[in-house]
């Protein structure tokens, strides 16, 4: 898609005023009048810009998903579903005794751990949770950290800013996990300043995150508060064939229904196409809700994605930090139809939004890969 010169007010009124806003944080990196604050972006004062790297830097400004995923991934054969694709594995960590600390396989924790073992990675930035269970970034070398850090949290963390205050600040090679949102900002930020001397810098290593949305985090909070202690929160998940969202706090578990979630989604998360981090180097996910293999509650989904994805695979691998078990039949078609129906319920919003196919808002029309999302061909790759 060519470049269009705008700025903040055009953000406002194309993304913030429209339900579009993902609250990752993008646009806040390089404008001192914009900041996230408390799971929201906040214009403390209005800019007149004309063109402002806030309004090219949003995920939901201008996002040509074939051409960038193209740049970025220039060996990996691209599919309509999944993007970048490598490889698709059910994975799980070795050690039994991070499976119990952690979420589902452990795999992510497992991941990042060897990746500052083996010096792939300097330092990882990570989301840690503090007051009211709010998420805030964190800068760490420590494997003890990765663990508490460990589990999903079902908000957004503002981890771009703090990304782009380490580059700045010389942390070395960095590692991060990151939503789907946030890695398509990251993408646009690093292509745009490509070539220049701009200091966003490489990912070392870009671990995604399955996601099908985010909750607004002041509403999911007033909900939890009329059940439970909120600094007692220990852990939440979505447990296999169940339609609740568990959390626990203290010695006790609660269910709130998923009926009883829909309301506090956060409204841009019903127009996204991607929920398998699809600019990541490699993706996990839940194995939860895959059929045949009766519990996969211990197991994680990886897609991978890169070279550097694949090389970092093998290697934890071959020093035994993580398992991998047979697939099923059919199970990267049962992936591949969850995400293209994902993908083709938000183009459907998209378009109901806009009154037109041919207006996608923040999406290329013509992009072959959502064309043929919107259209009844079978799968294939785009090269």
């Amino acid at each position: 898609m060519e470049k269009t010169a705008k700025g903040q007010k055009d953000l406002l009124a194309q993304v913030a005023n429209r339900d579009l806003c993902t609250s990752c944080g993008a646009c806040a990196t390089h404008c001192p009048y914009l900041v996230s604050y408390r799971d929201r972006t906040v214009a403390l004062h209005p800019c007149d810009l004309a063109d402002g790297k806030c309004y090219s830097s949003c995920p939901r400004t201008g996002l040509d998903i074939t051409a960038l995923q193209k740049f970025y991934f220039p060996d990996s054969p691209l599919t309509a579903e999944l993007g970048p694709f490598r490889g698709y594995h059910h994975v799980r960590s070795r050690q039994a005794a991070n499976r119990l600390k952690v979420q589902h396989g452990g795999v992510v924790t497992s991941l990042l751990n060897l990746a500052l073992a083996e010096g792939i990675i300097d330092t990882a930035i990570l989301s840690e949770k503090r007051e009211k269970f709010l998420p805030q970034a964190i800068v760490t070398t420590s494997s003890e950290d990765i663990v508490t850090c460990a589990g999903s949290r079902f908000v957004m963390a503002p981890l771009l800013a703090q990304f782009i205050r380490s580059v700045r600040e010389g942390s070395g090679r960095i590692g991060m996990v990151l939503l789907p949102c946030q890695l398509q900002a990251l993408a646009k930020m690093r292509r745009e300043a490509a070539g220049t001397d701009e200091p966003i810098g490489p990912l070392a290593l870009g671990v995604g995150l399955f996601c099908g949305w985010s909750l607004v985090w002041r509403d999911f909070i007033k909900l939890l508060q009329t059940r439970l202690e909120v600094a007692a929160v220990t852990r939440m998940d979505i447990p296999p064939r169940k339609d609740t969202l568990e959390i626990t706090a203290g010695e006790r578990s609660y269910d709130f229904p998923l009926a009883e979630i829909q309301s506090l989604i956060r409204p841009a998360c019903r127009f996204c196409v991607d929920t398998t981090a699809e600019f990541s180097d490699i993706s996990v996910g839940s194995a939860g809700d895959t059929e045949g293999e009766g519990d996969s509650s211990g197991w994680n989904q990886v897609i991978i994605r890169s070279e550097r994805g694949q090389e970092l695979f093998n290697l934890a691998l071959e020093r035994g930090v993580i398992e991998t078990r047979p697939l099923f039949d059919g199970a990267l078609m049962e992936l591949k139809q969850a995400a293209r129906a994902k993908k083709r319920q938000a183009l459907d919003s998209l378009i109901a939004k806009s009154g037109s196919p041919d207006d996608l808002i923040y999406l290329n029309p013509q992009d072959p890969l959502l064309q043929d999302i919107l259209s009844l061909k079978p799968a294939r790759d785009f090269r």
